[in-house]
Formats: structure tokens, sequence, C-alpha cells
């Protein structure tokens, strides 16, 4: 199912921010709480494919997790970049107008290239959160609180 718009897909529940959209094509996707687990699912990479032969390659889609889907009536929401990237050539329009379709997937390892780590920074008052993830689609979130400057880390 194609999100429209996307407009969470920058601000997904995962953190990734803007930062996400430069990986993998921009092909994004949330997923339901089975997948999302609370967080655990979050940068991990799917490939995604679309089981109607009239509209949809057998190559699919490897989407990245970046946030958790408000039910679980379908598995994944894909951005539109991603949902229309399953359609066989010249059925982008059609399998955007189908909506809802059947898939399968399964997960793979992510692949950004030239990216093996990012790190996204961002402050509060009251302490830094620090989001990390790398190649194998793993996340790790570190908080840490501000230190005095004559502190010894």
């Amino acid at each position: 199912m194609p999100a429209q718009g996307s407009p969470g897909f920058e601000s997904g529940s995962c953190g990734y921010g803007s930062l996400a959209l430069g990986f993998n094509k921009g092909f994004v996707a949330s997923a339901s709480s089975s997948i999302y687990r609370d967080g655990i699912g979050c940068g991990g990479c799917y490939q995604i494919r679309c089981k109607d032969p009239r509209l949809c390659s057998t190559k699919g889609v490897t989407v990245i997790v970046t946030d958790q889907k408000p039910n679980n009536r379908t598995d994944f929401v894909l951005n539109a970049p991603a949902f229309t990237a399953m359609a066989k050539a010249g059925s982008a329009q059609s399998l955007k107008e189908s909506g809802l379709v059947a898939i399968e997937y399964r997960r793979v390892p992510c692949n950004y290239k030239n990216k093996n780590l990012a790190i996204r920074l961002s402050t509060s008052p009251a302490s830094f959160s620090n989001l990390a993830y790398n190649g194998s689609g793993r996340t790790v979130r570190l908080d840490t609180s501000q230190l005095r400057a004559d502190a010894a880390v």
C-alpha cells in the first residue's frame, strides 16, 4: 500500500529524519508492530514483491524500515517511490491506483553504498540523543547526558 504524500517518512518513529531518504534510492517503509518490534526493527531492509503479475515485476523493491504503522491491516506501507518501483515498465500508474496489493517479503542485508556507518546527533536542553545505524541494518541507540566541561570521560 503506498503512503499518500509520504509525509511521515521524513519524520518516522525510528528517528532517521530526512537521512533515510538518502539511502537505498529513498525507498522506505513503515512496518507493522510485529516487524517494528518497539524500534528493534528500525533500519531493517526487506525485499518486497507484489504478487500481481499483470502489474508487477518479479524483482520487487528493497525498502528500509523507518517508521511504525498505526494499524496492523498490512505488514508494510511503502512510500510512493518504493511502491511504484515494484511495477512493470509502463504499469506504475495502474499499480498506484490499485492501492492495496498482495505482497511477499523477506529480510535481506542492507546495502548502503559507501555509507557503512552514519550517526545523527540531535540535542535537547536536558540531554543528547544519538542514533547510530550500520550496514547490517541494525540500529543502536545511545542516550547520554551532558557532562561538565571539567569532568573526566
